[in-house]
């Protein structure tokens, strides 16, 4: 472990590799497990709601990880710096899970050391990992998907930085669902209290790939939040602590309110056919998506799902799957009593 001093300069300075942030997360002790012995997280708070906090798709997002990194440092091992720690209201009432590098083979030091930063949105099997949330074909999209899945976080944040999703921004732009367009406005004024200037965006269905869009329509309330990539680790620190601490109770609140008793449940039979995709593949996906299969009938797969699912829906019954997962065909679609 580096001397404190060290370690600060390294976190405000360089792009770590994972050996030597993964060495920095080791002192968090009793805070940090590996899910799958592959992806570290880091678990603060002792609320009993809880919250995921998705980063490090790439190397663009080196100040993000080391950005947490540093407020977890500070949360864990020694606090006297109160401004790059987390609001105790926060820790109380959440349960909070730090997944801070999800593509662990971008942060290997042989891909730090080629300096093609632009290479590092792919994994060792050339999967773009932050765009394959659907499709699960990375071994780190797929054990992050099981695990937000398994824990149900009242809400979800996911960070990127502008240049792994090439966006060109100057300012914080959050990614919502078109359900919080009421709240956005307040959202936006509140943190001008704070001299935060965001901008935002209502996603579209077409981006289901991406992890907070995703899992919103898996029924998870997720925030997508894209960090300029001139932010210098302070910045980050800074503007990171503040937005997860106001967006997380204004958010908490507007869900809550906006919460209706679950109605009777209809359920949707479907013929899916594959055609230009292998049989095995077609059944992963639909698994590992809760869809449930009935039968297989040479090259069609039989299929059962719950129509208020969203995810579900706008896969079969609006046959958005024929768009994702090339090679496949919805042939018919019939609802069940």
């Amino acid at each position: 472990m580096p001397r404190y001093a060290d370690l600060i300069k390294a976190l405000h300075l360089e792009i770590l590799d994972f050996e030597y942030l993964n060495s920095i997360l080791s002192e968090f002790k009793d805070h940090v497990f590996m899910i799958e012995n592959r992806i570290p997280c880091v678990v603060i708070g002792n609320g009993e709601k809880n919250i995921i906090i998705l980063t490090g798709f790439s190397l663009y997002e080196h100040r993000i990880v080391n950005s947490l990194i540093l407020i977890l440092y500070n949360q864990i091992i020694d606090s006297k710096y109160l401004s790059i720690t987390l609001p105790k209201k926060l820790l109380e009432n959440y349960k909070i899970h730090v997944i801070p590098i999800i593509n662990i083979d971008a942060y290997h030091i042989s891909k730090i050391e080629s300096k093609e930063i632009e290479l590092s949105i792919l994994d060792d099997n050339n999967i773009i990992v932050f765009q394959d949330f659907l499709t699960l074909r990375s071994k780190y999209s797929k054990i992050v998907h099981n695990y937000v899945s398994n824990v149900k976080p009242e809400i979800l944040y996911v960070i990127y930085s502008s240049k792994t999703i090439e966006e060109q921004i100057s300012k914080i732009k959050i990614s919502i669902h078109k359900k919080f367009i009421d709240l956005i406005d307040y959202i936006i004024k509140k943190l001008k209290e704070y001299d935060l200037d965001v901008d935002y965006e209502i996603f579209e269905i077409l981006n289901l790939q991406l992890p907070h869009v995703h899992f919103t329509f898996e029924g998870i309330p997720s925030i997508g939040i894209i960090v300029p990539y001139s932010f210098s680790v302070r910045k980050c620190t800074t503007t990171l602590i503040t937005l997860l601490s106001e967006l997380t109770e204004l958010i908490h609140a507007f869900v809550r309110k906006i919460e209706t008793k679950k109605k009777y449940v209809v359920k949707q039979k479907c013929v899916i056919e594959c055609r230009a995709i292998e049989l095995q593949d077609l059944i992963n996906i639909l698994k590992n998506h809760g869809i449930s299969i009935e039968s297989i009938e040479e090259d069609k797969v039989n299929v059962i799902y719950e129509i208020d699912n969203l995810l579900n829906e706008y896969l079969l019954g609006k046959r958005l799957i024929e768009y994702y997962v090339k090679g496949t065909k919805v042939l018919e679609c019939t609802t069940t009593p």
